[in-house]
């Protein structure tokens, strides 16, 4: 089915950029990781639209991944999620060590660990990354921001989101939903790879693709996110990763 309206605004001006074939996709897999991802993409297109309001660039919804396409990923890569990252030390620098911090996608617990904060929940829905943060002594809890947001009545100081936003199904469910568990004059801290470069913009690039990534945001799009949700701009950052020419956006 093709997308009617945008996944993080909301607005039908919306159009259909390309469909690619999903053949091609499977094969772009199976050559640089030998996955087989035949069961995630078992149509003949994945559909890629672009909204005209937001800026924001999207695949079909149904050609995500699941818990067990990030565990595979995890196994077949060297290194998926980083120990360091710099959006990991900007984040820091606004937490205090009484705030109440939630990460969403909280991968195998680096964030966690690295914070001085002594109140910390992490969301994760790798069964893998989960394990290996639990070595590391960061509990996580195996749910979405949705389903976790139903359930708490806790307000959070903090809520951070790095790398995440760019996998999900509905940007405008995810960020809803961390707003209402967020305090009054809280925090929220999204990193996303910054598309405006012609690097990561690579139709061809396997991880900016589906089942990976089914979402491109630009700098038009994150700075629409305050208006969106009625936010305040604290902070923002376009960071040049060292020995690429790739760019990720912090938006915090």
């Amino acid at each position: 089915m093709e997308a009617t309206n945008c996944i993080l605004c909301d607005s039908d001006y919306i159009s259909l950029k390309e469909r690619i074939p999903s053949k091609v996709i499977r094969a772009l897999y199976w050559d640089k990781f030998k996955m087989d991802i035949t069961s995630y993409l078992d149509f003949d297109f994945v559909n890629f639209y672009s909204c005209k309001n937001c800026n924001l660039k999207f695949f079909s919804s149904k050609s995500a991944g699941n818990e067990l396409f990030y565990e595979e990923l995890q196994e077949k890569r060297e290194v998926y999620y980083s120990v360091d990252r710099p959006e990991f030390h900007i984040a820091k620098k606004f937490i205090a060590s009484n705030d109440n911090v939630l990460e969403i996608g909280a991968g195998n617990g680096n964030f966690g660990i690295m914070i001085n904060s002594k109140f910390y929940t992490g969301l994760e829905f790798n069964n893998r990354a989960i394990e290996e943060a639990k070595v590391k002594g960061v509990n996580l809890i195996k749910k979405t921001i949705e389903d976790y947001a139903k359930e708490v009545q806790i307000g959070y100081d903090v809520i951070c989101s790095f790398h995440v936003l760019e996998h999900v199904n509905s940007p405008i469910d995810f960020i809803g939903s961390a707003l209402k568990i967020l305090k009054s004059g809280g925090l929220l801290i999204i990193s996303v790879p910054c598309n405006d470069s012609a690097c990561t913009s690579n139709y061809n690039h396997v991880l900016n693709i589906p089942p990976h990534h089914l979402n491109r945001f630009y700098t038009k799009t994150m700075n629409s996110i305050t208006t969106l949700f009625d936010l305040k701009l604290i902070s923002k950052e376009l960071h040049f990763v060292k020995g690429s020419i790739s760019k990720k956006n912090y938006f915090i």
